[in-house]
């Protein structure tokens, strides 16, 4: 096709296809070189202890969605009667009734095993946003209080930047310069630089 790029003017990761050792040896070969910009997050202070809270709730919760999934499964052999009982519930309540299920056979046993699961991860899901709704009234009460940002999107976005707003600000500029910054590798010798707009 007319409009393809010679392969001189193509990335160097398309050139050389995707693959773990292709990525890790350019990564290496750009810190050599002084052309890495990326910067590390700050793993610790507020931020670790933030990031470590988001992490440890996310399992919590994605337990919980995997019990509830598995009770609702179970719900197609627990019978009719239990079945139109227990499925117009949701959350909470439905944990509840699943814990309080009378044991009569294996499906009920089971059934009641996992609404006790869910009660537990809820209970730990709800501590540990309580922890991080703490931590983040005593370092970024500006940002919780904002209209529209709840505890877990004010923590993730602390997690993103590193704790520290001037981080995202550093990381915004540092890939604004990638950007302006001509590749040395895409024109060829024989090729001359591309023509600068009049505006």
């Amino acid at each position: 096709m007319g409009d393809q790029l010679p392969g001189s003017l193509l990335p160097r990761r398309r050139r050389r296809c995707k693959s773990d050792p292709v990525d890790a040896e350019n990564a290496a070969r750009a810190v050599l070189a002084g052309e890495a910009t990326a910067i590390r997050k700050d793993r610790r202070g507020f931020a670790g202890e933030l990031r470590l809270l988001v992490l440890t709730r996310r399992s919590a919760v994605k337990a919980r969605t995997q019990a509830s999934n598995q009770i609702k499964a179970f719900l197609l052999d627990a019978g009719d009667e239990v079945g139109a009982r227990l499925r117009p519930l949701r959350k909470a309540a439905f944990g509840r009734a699943c814990a309080a299920l009378e044991p009569d056979n294996a499906v009920h046993r089971a059934i009641a095993t996992l609404g006790r699961r869910c009660l537990a991860l809820n209970t730990e899901a709800r501590e540990l946003e309580k922890q991080m709704i703490a931590l983040l009234s005593a370092h970024a009460p500006e940002l919780l209080a904002r209209h529209g940002v709840g505890p877990m999107t004010a923590a993730q976005l602390l997690v993103t930047a590193g704790g520290k707003p001037a981080t995202a600000a550093r990381r915004r500029r540092a890939r604004r310069n990638v950007r302006r910054q001509p590749d040395r590798g895409i024109l060829r010798q024989d090729q001359p630089p591309p023509a600068q707009s009049r505006r």
